[in-house]
């Protein structure tokens, strides 16, 4: 079985630092993108649904997800009593090639939840796992906040290589259980 972490350029290290600070009342950001009427949160209905059958194609590589745990996605919450994240998802993708082939041995360079609209990703390192068969397991997909999310993927397996990207709708149901946006 192969596993990994993805490998995250070092300059999201340095932004991690600056999301703390800009994303939670630091001042001096030079943007105010984190207003709170809420349109940022808001989802457009183009998103892809985070359902078994869900695919999207690259060049060389079609990434179906198989199943999502949870069913739907949920935002972080709040350390468990031992410090541990809560909230984390995990995908199970069947990577195929062109010809419909499964694509076994693939490497997952990276994993990356990004937020466009708040331009942004999340400071937990998603891991991945070869289940066989041409299925991976991701794990530790953070969403730090509702909205629109892409899920950037870039894979190889021996000399080709792909990127591919889904974009999903992250719903807080707490909030819209609420009455929020």
């Amino acid at each position: 079985m192969r596993e990994g972490r993805s490998r995250w350029p070092l300059w999201l290290l340095a932004g991690a630092g600056t999301l703390a600070l800009c994303g939670h009342g630091g001042g001096g950001c030079g943007h105010d993108d984190h207003d709170d009427d809420g349109d940022q949160f808001i989802c457009d209905g183009t998103e892809d649904p985070v359902a078994p059958g869900t695919e999207v194609s690259g060049s060389a590589f079609t990434a179906r997800i198989v199943r999502a745990d949870p069913p739907v996605p949920t935002v972080q919450g709040a350390p468990d009593a031992d410090g541990n994240p809560t909230g984390l998802n995990t995908l199970v993708l069947t990577l195929v090639d062109g010809d419909g082939a499964p694509v076994e041995g693939a490497v997952f360079d990276r994993i990356e939840p990004f937020t466009a609209k708040h331009d942004h990703g999340t400071p937990i390192v998603p891991e991945w796992s070869e289940i066989g068969g041409g299925d991976y397991e991701i794990r530790s997909i953070n969403y730090v906040h509702r909205g629109p999310w892409l899920l950037n993927l870039d894979v190889h397996a021996g000399d080709t290589a792909d990127s591919l990207q889904f974009t999903f709708c992250i719903r807080d149901l707490e909030v819209e259980d609420a009455g929020g946006p």
